[in-house]
């Protein structure tokens, strides 16, 4: 009896055993099955933004990480991001910035997980950094930039004015050589063609002006820290840079409003009729240029700079930023997948041949296949690469907008001196500084 009992006993226990290691691996099997959902918050429309480039990053993850779902959500604007982040229903990574105090709390601080990761700030470029880390902390990654702004010239009108056409301008001076052979009037006395009206962001309700133009003057527009400092809008540098574009647009401005032809607006009408032969434009105007006027050989540049004092390559960045959120359910695999957008080789590669955007890394092999696509951009990418400007308006909350349409407004429309309207600028600036930010101006 008892070995019959004994051989029971054994039986029960290994059917128990056997009951445990099935119920683990089916435990283990589910798990292996079940997958993190990560989703990602944009504020473009749908799935053909940036020729598709989202759904072709969430296809290359996958293959790295089978595991993560990536959901991108659409049409998310600053106003649904900070009702999400009241609402405590964030999603796990937004784009966006750290650049002001509620943004700070949409985003939680990256970089210790930047550290764990291996992810250096200083990879990326200047412009990238100023809109990524902000107070101490890095809130962003930068995914890709809108850098500000190539020459975009024609070829084809250097040519027939006699110029080379290989060689645009580098600097102020050499541009006012050429405008005289780049301008032309008609028999009447009517102007039929422009080198560049320079005043091009008069009536904009933009810095464009001050960053673009001041920076190519040697400009600043803040000089300090996010604590204290001083502006520099009343500088000799800007008043020199808005006197050239007061000259220009005192000789040339009033006729330069013929020029646009009918159907069209702005730049693009006079570029591709000929009638203007250089501009600063975004960089998708390079594309759409060459395809809406294939009689002529446009090609691009950086921009050109007062060779005494101004900032060689005055560019600045536009662009996206994204970070993880405060309130994701994954930070570690969210930062992860933010990583491969922003940092990787595969990532911003991918951004730049299927999205046809720029990268944010000085290093990126992204650059490498824009230049491979189109090797007219060699030179303004390895401009853009070394560029050390990295201008408060990615952080400085101030009324830069109204400022400087009022300020061109009284250079350009009432002929107000350059130094009187800046200087006032400045004072207005100065008071807003102190007592809705706190800043230390002196």
């Amino acid at each position: 009896m008892g070995g019959f009992h004994s051989h029971r006993s054994r039986r029960v226990w290994f059917l128990v055993v056997l009951a445990l290691a099935l119920f683990s691996l089916v435990s283990i099997s589910v798990a292996a099955q079940e997958k993190i959902t990560l989703t990602v918050a944009t504020p473009w429309g749908d799935t053909t933004a940036f020729n598709g480039v989202f759904p072709a990053l969430v296809e290359a993850y996958q293959q790295l990480r089978p595991d993560v779902e990536i959901e991108f959500l659409w049409g998310w604007s600053g106003e649904k991001i900070i009702a999400a982040l009241a609402g405590g229903v964030l999603p796990d990574i937004v784009f966006g910035w750290g650049n002001t105090d509620e943004m700070r709390e949409v985003f939680m601080p990256l970089d210790e997980l930047m550290e764990r990761k291996g992810v250096r700030l200083d990879d990326y470029l200047v412009g990238s950094i100023g809109q990524m880390h902000l107070l101490g902390k890095t809130w962003t990654l930068q995914v890709f930039i809108d850098p500000n702004f190539p020459l975009i010239y024609n070829k084809t009108m250097f040519a027939e004015a006699g110029l080379d056409p290989n060689q645009p301008p580098r600097t102020v001076a050499e541009f006012d050589s050429m405008f005289p052979k780049l301008t032309r009037r008609d028999a009447s006395g009517a102007l039929v063609q422009i080198a560049m009206p320079v005043w091009q962001w008069k009536d904009d309700y933009q810095v464009f002006n001050a960053l673009s133009w001041g920076s190519a003057f040697g400009a600043t527009l803040w000089e300090g820290t996010e604590y204290e400092g001083r502006f520099g809008i009343s500088s000799p540098q800007m008043v020199a840079a808005f006197e050239w574009l007061k000259s220009h647009y005192d000789q040339y401005g009033p006729d330069a409003v013929s020029l646009v032809p009918p159907g069209w607006g702005g730049f693009v009408g006079r570029m591709i009729n000929g009638q203007q032969a250089m501009v600063l434009a975004i960089t998708p105007h390079f594309k759409e240029l060459r395809r809406l006027a294939p009689n002529y050989e446009f090609s691009v540049a950086p921009p050109f700079h007062e060779e005494d004092g101004g900032f060689q390559y005055p560019i600045w960045f536009g662009g996206w930023s994204a970070g993880v959120t405060t309130q994701s359910k994954h930070p570690e695999e969210a930062f992860d997948f933010l990583v491969f957008m922003s940092y990787s080789p595969e990532g911003q590669e991918i951004l730049a041949r299927v999205g046809e955007l720029f990268p944010a890394t000085r290093e990126s092999p992204g650059f490498s296949a824009l230049v491979e696509e189109t090797p007219d951009w060699l030179s303004f990418i390895n401009a853009l690469k070394v560029s050390t400007l990295s201008p408060a308006t990615y952080w400085l909350n101030l009324d830069w907008g109204d400022v400087f349409a009022e300020v061109s407004h009284r250079i350009f429309n009432e002929g107000i001196a350059p130094h009187i309207a800046l200087s006032e600028a400045e004072e207005r600036l100065k008071i807003q500084a102190r007592d809705e930010l706190g800043l230390i101006v002196n």
